[in-house]
């Protein structure tokens, strides 16, 4: 099983959309990120949810909402061609509102919404109006606002699916790494910091992220780079820096031997491609 970090959401923006995309689900990788992620599969799905270590199975279309550092996926069963929807949106996004406007307490558990098929067409059409490329960000953020709300109405918390979040120490650890990721991030300091054994921190991040305390670093360093390459004008050097390494060189073999291609080469063929200083 492999654990992927990702950051979804693009710099300066509150929430990102993700409307019908193929729904393509394996069971060789469990995502994880940094934020909140609403995940809608609309058609009838014969296959499986994972969030952390519990498997839940479904035959019917659903929401999920994952909350952040979540170890999650949804893997396709028989069902071909089924069209999913993700909406991806920072922990501040949840100030906005009042509780009476948006009432679901996210901060630590991980939710499936069970739906019928007349459920999830209504939620569709309703989600569908994200897709606009006319409204602002604020009109989008009140929008999934209010398609929250409809979800909560529609699926009562007796019909819902509640999934614990992971390991409460682990998830704190990777909030801190992803928060520091700037610094020269130290597992014996870490360690300490959270008051565990360098053998305890070694064994609860294989056991709920599947991998060592050096690969989690290096994949946050490596979403935020990638990130901060494609959609910022940050110099080469300068986003180095962002992500802990002083010296380019040192940034430039990180990133060449993680992604397989130098900052200057990932950044030229980005979609989001711009003329930036490479100093």
């Amino acid at each position: 099983m492999k654990y992927l970090f990702k950051n979804k959401i693009k710099q300066n923006e509150l929430l990102t959309v993700l409307c019908d995309c193929a729904h393509n689900g394996t069971s060789e990788s469990l995502d994880y990120h940094p934020h909140y992620e609403m995940y809608f599969c609309n058609g009838s799905l014969d296959g499986r949810v994972i969030i952390n270590r519990t498997v839940t199975e479904l035959s019917c279309p659903f929401i999920c909402i994952y909350s952040p550092f979540t170890m999650h996926a949804s893997i396709k069963g028989g069902t071909q061609g089924c069209i999913s929807s993700a909406v991806y949106f920072r922990r501040t996004y949840w100030e906005n509102f009042s509780s009476d406007v948006l009432p679901l307490d996210m901060s630590n558990k991980n939710i499936i919404f069970p739906l019928t098929e007349s459920e999830a067409g209504a939620l569709r059409a309703a989600l569908s109006l994200l897709k606009s490329e006319d409204i602002s960000e604020a009109e989008k953020a009140t929008l999934f606002a209010s398609f929250l709300n409809a979800l909560c109405r529609i699926v009562p918390e007796n019909k819902r699916i509640f999934i614990c979040d992971t390991n409460e120490t682990v998830s704190q650890i990777l909030k801190y790494i992803n928060a520091n990721i700037s610094d020269k991030l130290n597992a014996d300091d870490v360690s300490k910091l959270f008051h565990i054994s360098r053998a305890k921190l070694d064994r609860d991040l294989r056991t709920h992220v599947g991998t060592s305390f050096h690969k989690v670093v290096s994949q946050c360093r490596i979403s935020m780079a990638t990130d901060l390459l494609a959609d910022s004008h940050y110099g080469i050097s300068k986003i180095g820096a962002m992500v802990g390494f002083e010296n380019p060189r040192g940034f430039y073999s990180f990133f060449k031997r993680y992604v397989g291609v130098s900052p200057a080469q990932y950044r030229g063929n980005s979609p989001q491609k711009r003329a930036v200083s490479t100093k």
